[in-house]
């Protein structure tokens, strides 16, 4: 595949992921999980069992992580909203990349018509 269509194939990828991104609408940042916690009381099935299950979500805020339960009416829209943020961030992530091939295929292309110029004449070698 020469230079150029590498280049082309590779910004129709680029915009592509663009779209995806500008697609989100919402996002909360995080994960969202259940973990399951013992209540404390002695009398509670929980006590020999494996705890209560509490919906969190997990998130970094100023270098520390932390967690917030979730009511129950919101579980369904607290596992999108992280899902959209866990997709956003792959797709961000993907764009970083692509663009580090898009850079190299630049480069390659310019080498390859300053190298195809300078045999034109002999100014400069």
């Amino acid at each position: 595949m020469s230079t150029p269509s590498k280049i082309e194939k590779l910004e129709r990828r680029r915009s592509r992921l663009i779209g995806e991104l500008l697609k989100t609408q919402a996002m909360i940042r995080g994960s969202f999980g259940t973990v399951h916690r013992k209540c404390g009381a002695s009398n509670c099935w929980c006590a020999q069992a494996g705890g209560h299950p509490v919906d969190r979500i997990n998130y970094s805020e100023q270098g520390r992580s932390r967690t917030k339960a979730v009511k129950s009416e919101d579980v369904s829209w607290a596992r999108e909203m992280t899902e959209n943020y866990k997709r956003f961030r792959k797709n961000r992530q993907a764009l970083r990349s692509l663009e580090k091939q898009i850079n190299q295929a630049i480069d390659d292309l310019e080498a390859k018509v300053v190298d195809k110029t300078a045999r034109q004449r002999d100014y400069v070698t």
